[in-house]
C-alpha cells in the first residue's frame, strides 16, 4: 500500500497561513498517480469536480487533521488560498463552502476544491469483481475517516448491492464484508458500534429527512432499557460516501440483524427473515424441508442441511396459530411466542405508524427459554414511518401523507390475539407504560429535530440533494411533527382497557 511520503502539514496551520498564499502564475501538470492525503490516507476525492471531502468536528473551533501528498520528491507544496470563510468554521461546514487548496512547485500550480463536512467520510475503491448467484461482488478497499479524531480505518473488503425494491432506486444500498490482509474475515468496531466484519450502508433514499430509521432504532433502544428484556435492534451512524472517485451521498452505516446481534447460538435456536406479507402455501412448506428458504422467508441461521424441516416447524406452528383465522388466547400465544416482544413491536409500529413492518420487514428469533422455545420479533427497515408512504403514482418513489394518521397498522399476528380481553388489557397497560417513558412524544420530536439539525449543520443534506435531485433531502420536519401530534393522541384514545 502506498504511504504518504511528504511531511504532513496540519490543516490548522495551513488555514493560518492562507492569507499569505498567492495563486501560482503557471499551470502545473501533476504526475500520474499523484494523490493528496488526509490523515495519512488517500483523501476522499470526487474526481469529476476535483473536490476533496474532509471530515471535521463541528464541536471544535480549531480545524483538524493533516494534509500531505504521496510524493517524496518534486518539492510539491500544499497551501490554501485566502478565503474569508475560514473565519467561521461552523458556517463553512453547514453551507458546504468550497475552499481552494493549491498544489504548487516553483511558480506553477494547480488546485483542488475542499469541502469540509461535519460527518465521517467512507471511501470505497473497487479493484475487481466476480459473480455469485444473484449478485455481483466488488473487491477493493475501504477507508473510514472519522470526524471527531484523526483516526482512519483502512481495510480490504468485498461489497455488493443489497435490497429488493430499493435496488431499483438511483441511490443504492450496499453490504460490506471486511477482510484482513490475507482475505479472511476481519472484525472491527466502526464509529463506536459493535466489532464485526459484516456491515450495511443504508442509502435512506425514500426518507427526505434521513432520520426515520435511526430515530426508530433509538426509540426501540429506549424501550429495551425500560423493560430490560427485549432483543436489540440494529444501530446506525451517519457517514458520507465516496465510491470509486464519485461522491455518492449521505448514508447510514449500520450493523445487520443477525444471530450475533441477538445472541442466538443454541442447538434449538434459529433466526428467520420475513420479507413478504403473503404466507407460504402448504406445498411450499413441504418443499422448504429441502431448503433454507421459502418465498418471502429465509432461515438466516443456522442454515444446516438436514435440519431445515426441523427448524421450519416452529415457524409454521407460529403462523398456523396467529394467521389461522381463529381467535387466539393469551395462553395460546405465550406457548409459542414471547408475548412481551409482540406487544412492544406492536406499540412501536403504532406509535410511528411503521405500516411496512406490520406483516413483513422483520425477523423472528427462535430462542430457548425456561418454558421452552419461543419466537420474538425484531423490526428492520423502518424508513416507511412517521407518515412516509410509497408514492402510488410512482412505485419507485415515496412521499409524505397524512392520510393514515388515525389508522392502526394491520399487525397480522396481533389481530386475532387482541380479540382476547386479557390480551387487550395487557396491550393497553404496556402502551401506557411506554408512553410515560420510552415513547414520550416530546422526546421523540425533540430528538427528530436534533437529528435533522445535525445533518443540516454537517452540510450533508444539501450535498445529498444535489447528488440525487429526484429525491431531495431536507431538515424541515414540520410534516413529521404534525403527523405525530395528531397520531399519538389518537392512539392514546384507542388503547384504553375498555375498548
Amino acid at each position: 500500500m502506498i504511504r504518504p511520503q511528504s511531511a504532513p502539514d496540519s490543516v490548522a496551520a495551513l488555514v493560518r497561513q492562507a492569507e499569505q498564499t498567492t495563486p501560482a502564475s503557471q499551470a502545473l501538470e501533476l504526475p500520474e498517480g499523484f494523490a493528496v492525503y488526509f490523515n495519512n490516507a488517500p483523501a476522499p476525492l470526487d474526481e469529476a469536480t476535483g473536490t476533496l471531502y474532509l471530515p471535521q468536528s463541528a464541536d471544535q473551533a480549531q480545524w483538524q487533521g493533516t494534509l500531505s501528498t504521496n510524493q517524496s520528491t518534486g518539492g510539491y507544496i500544499l497551501a490554501f488560498l485566502p478565503d474569508e470563510a475560514f473565519a467561521d468554521k461552523a458556517s463553512a461546514i453547514a453551507q458546504g463552502h468550497a475552499f481552494t487548496l493549491q498544489v504548487s512547485r516553483g511558480d506553477a500550480g494547480c488546485t483542488y476544491r475542499v469541502v469540509f463536512t461535519g460527518l465521517p467520510v467512507l471511501t470505497l475503491n473497487t479493484d475487481g469483481q466476480y459473480e455469485e448467484p444473484g449478485r455481483i461482488v466488488n473487491q477493493g478497499r475501504m477507508a473510514l475517516f472519522e470526524n471527531d479524531s484523526d483516526a482512519v480505518t483502512q481495510l480490504p473488503l468485498e461489497y455488493w448491492m443489497r435490497g429488493r425494491t430499493s435496488s431499483n432506486f438511483e441511490k443504492k444500498s450496499f453490504r460490506l464484508a471486511l477482510k484482513d490482509g490475507t482475505g479472511e474475515k476481519y472484525k472491527t468496531s466502526l464509529l463506536d458500534m459493535r466489532q464485526d466484519d459484516d456491515w450495511i450502508l443504508n442509502a435512506m433514499y425514500t426518507d427526505p429527512n434521513k432520520l426515520r430509521e435511526k430515530l426508530c432504532q433509538e426509540l426501540w433502544q429506549r424501550m429495551v432499557e425500560q423493560n430490560g428484556t427485549a432483543l436489540p435492534m440494529s444501530e446506525m451512524a451517519y457517514v458520507e460516501v465516496v465510491q470509486d472517485g464519485r461522491y455518492a451521498g449521505l448514508y447510514g452505516l449500520q450493523v445487520p440483524v443477525d444471530a450475533k446481534l441477538l445472541g442466538i447460538d443454541g442447538q434449538n435456536e434459529a433466526l428467520y427473515k420475513i420479507s413478504m406479507t403473503q404466507l407460504p402455501l402448504e406445498v411450499e412448506w413441504l418443499e422448504a424441508e429441502k431448503h433454507a428458504w421459502i418465498p418471502g422467508i429465509e432461515q438466516k441461521w443456522p442454515q444446516v442441511p438436514g435440519r431445515f424441516a426441523e427448524l421450519w416447524q416452529p415457524l409454521k406452528d407460529y403462523y398456523d396459530l396467529f394467521r389461522g383465522g381463529q381467535p387466539v388466547s393469551l395462553e395460546q400465544a405465550a406457548a409459542v411466542a414471547d408475548v412481551g416482544s409482540m406487544m412492544d413491536n406492536y406499540c412501536l409500529i403504532q406509535f410511528v405508524y411503521a405500516w411496512d413492518n406490520d406483516m413483513k420487514n422483520y425477523y423472528l428469533a427462535l430462542q430457548d427459554t425456561p418454558e421452552g422455545p419461543r419466537l420474538s420479533r425484531v423490526l428492520w427497515d423502518l424508513d416507511f414511518s412517521f407518515g412516509q408512504m410509497l408514492d402510488e403514482e410512482e412505485p419507485d418513489a415515496a412521499s409524505f401523507s397524512m392520510r393514515d394518521v388515525y389508522e392502526t397498522a394491520n399487525f397480522g399476528e396481533m389481530y386475532q390475539l387482541l380479540q382476547d380481553p386479557e390480551a387487550w388489557a395487557l396491550l393497553c397497560e404496556r402502551w401506557a407504560q411506554l408512553r410515560r417513558g420510552a415513547l414520550d412524544l416530546d422526546w421523540t420530536l425533540e430528538r427528530a429535530a436534533q437529528l435533522a439539525d445535525g445533518l443540516e449543520a454537517a452540510g450533508a443534506l444539501a450535498r445529498d440533494s444535489a447528488a440525487y435531485p429526484a429525491a431531495p433531502s431536507t431538515a424541515d420536519i414540520s410534516q413529521l411533527e404534525e403527523f405525530m401530534r395528531q397520531r399519538v393522541p389518537a392512539m392514546d384514545a384507542l388503547f384504553q382497557p375498555e375498548k
